[in-house]
């Protein structure tokens, strides 16, 4: 058992007490937490790495989630020692030892524990992004929302191939990431009491492919009940990352092992990965990438991951139907939803990988659209000449930047707040402030970064502020930062708390009261030094009027 010694000051004299650490009993066995401290001082428990399901290795691989099971004598959860399998991406180290198949684990971060409280406290669940095959929860710092008694989960969830893969007839189940966020979401209705939480104001958040979880969450009908809110940041489902045709994914994958996959039946084909290392799975890439992986993700990055509609009349589909209908019909559990962009998402890495070949290809739209082929060219040089006058798109790098974030985040996220406003409260905003903790000069180095005409703030430009993540230690935070962070971390708790960002009237976000958006204008708040109630965002009625009607029924192939 660990112990944790503090100097008390009294009356002259330094006192020696010792504090032991949190030990708290849940139905499944006992856990020994760890007493922490925030930058302000608040004293909270972080209780690291409880299991949500059994480790998904072996004959567990690729198949649904199965709940964890007892366990005896007291869990050391004071530390976290298995981060899920990562496939390499941008700046992302190639390996990191904490990588482990066996990754179902949940955190749980408590400003109270053991029964010494008077009220049950609101739960943010953050689910973090990295194109769906990266990402490392441990990185994200949640003392901001600790600080205003707010409980914090985060867990761990299949990710790459080890939880997109999949076949059509279920052989291998589809959607094994979001069949573990919901089992883990399970977990929190049923264990939250424990550590102070009320599992009836769980909110869920998250960031670009978690965003993008989030929100099919929201249109699953099997999560119903077990969040009040959702938050979605820079992401959205409507956005590409979706399979066309996952048997065949999993197919032209399997070839990247075993040139003869495709004699196998599916059933033969899922005992033949089992074989293989978790490493080898997570981090390889396809033999060949047909036409449908330019749907994920514009053609030039290749993760070619994203979910799958599935058969209603399997037991457990989690996603079913045509996600745009279902938002646009209201099938969808109708929760309050805070959803936004940055100014300019795609200003960090867009214009290097596509401004040299554009103009040959010119086939920007989404090819899962179910656009008529005589239309889709028509489309794509109706859209060419919304963003620029020059006859070569190549030659204009602004109009780059801006096309390609509002074709990838930004017209999908904005068409997400658009067709929920309908059922739902609806808070859309845009965050544009970029300061030394999150400006594209000191975060990244940008080469784009001073282009006319591109905004502030880029993709991932709200997390330094939000949840500490991956800040640069050699940046010293200007009062401006630190403002910037109060605001950011106040309006999302008081969404947590309240499911409404602006309450009341505040002088820290210039007394506005925050509208709810509708079809009409689609009000948003303009996030930066100074708040702003802004509406018509971005190009989203133009592209309504001139990109919109080459859409046909269903608007997405699947």
């Amino acid at each position: 058992m660990w112990f944790l010694i503090f100097c008390i000051f009294y009356k002259g004299t330094i006192v020696f007490t010792e504090q032991v650490n949190p030990i708290l009993e849940l139905e499944d066995g006992k856990l020994e937490g760890v007493l922490l401290t925030t930058d302000t001082g608040t004293n909270y428990y972080a209780f690291r790495e409880i299991p949500y399901a059994k480790p998904p290795i072996g004959d567990l691989r690729f198949t649904e989630p199965v709940p964890s099971e007892k366990w005896s004598g007291i869990r050391d959860a004071t530390k976290n020692t298995k981060i899920c399998m990562q496939k390499v991406l941008f700046d992302i180290p190639a390996s990191d030892p904490r990588e482990n198949e066996d990754c179902l684990y949940i955190n749980v971060f408590t400003p109270q524990v053991n029964a010494k409280y008077t009220e049950l406290l609101p739960i943010y669940v953050y689910f973090q992004g990295g194109m769906n095959v990266a990402g490392d929860l441990t990185e994200y710092n949640f003392q901001g929302f600790i600080d205003r008694n707010i409980i914090a989960v985060s867990m761990g969830f299949r990710q790459s191939s080890l939880g997109f893969l999949s076949t059509d007839d279920g052989v291998i189940p589809a959607n094994l990431y979001l069949k573990d966020q919901i089992l883990g979401l399970k977990w929190v209705q049923k264990n939250i009491k424990k550590f102070g939480g009320d599992p009836e104001k769980v909110t869920i958040g998250g960031h670009s492919s978690g965003a993008n979880a989030v929100g099919v969450l929201i249109l699953s009908p099997k999560s119903s009940g077990l969040f009040r809110a959702a938050i979605m940041q820079s992401g959205t489902p409507l956005m590409r990352g979706r399979m066309l045709n996952a048997t065949e994914a999993a197919y032209s994958f399997a070839e990247t092992f075993e040139p003869k996959a495709r004699s196998m039946n599916t059933q033969q084909l899922l005992n033949y990965l089992r074989t293989l290392p978790a490493e080898k799975i997570a981090r390889s890439d396809f033999k060949k990438r047909p036409d449908f992986v330019k749907a994920i993700f514009f053609g030039a990055i290749k993760e070619p991951w994203g979910y799958a509609v599935e058969n209603a009349t399997f037991k457990n589909a989690a996603i079913v139907g045509p996600l745009h209908e279902n938002f646009e019909n209201g099938n969808f559990n109708h929760v309050p939803i805070l959803i936004g962009i940055t100014n300019e998402e795609l200003a960090d890495y867009m214009y290097v990988y596509f401004a040299k070949d554009i103009d040959s290809r010119l086939d920007l739209l989404d090819v899962g659209i179910n656009i008529k082929p005589k239309n889709r060219r028509k489309a794509n040089l109706e859209l060419k000449d919304m963003y620029t006058t020059t006859e070569k798109l190549a030659d204009n790098a602004t109009a780059i930047l801006q096309m390609a974030a509002d074709v990838e985040f930004t017209i999908p996220i904005i068409q997400t707040a658009y067709l929920a406003s309908k059922f739902s409260d609806v808070y859309l905003y845009q965050f544009s402030y970029k300061g030394p903790l999150n400006g594209l000069e000191t975060w990244r180095n940008n080469p784009v970064a001073n282009l006319t005409g591109i905004g502030n703030a880029d993709h991932c430009s709200e997390l330094p502020l939000l949840y500490y993540y991956r800040l640069n230690p050699k940046v010293t935070p200007t009062d401006e930062d630190l403002l910037m962070r109060r605001k950011m971390i106040n309006l999302w708790a008081n969404f947590i708390k309240y499911t409404n960002p602006t309450p009341v009237k505040d002088p820290l976000f210039d007394e506005i009261i925050w509208p709810k958006t509708a079809k009409t204008d689609l009000k948003y708040v303009d996030i930066s030094l100074q708040m702003e109630i802004r509406c018509r965002p971005r190009r989203f009625f133009e592209w309504k009027e001139k990109i919109f009607k080459y859409f046909e029924y269903p608007k997405y192939i699947y």
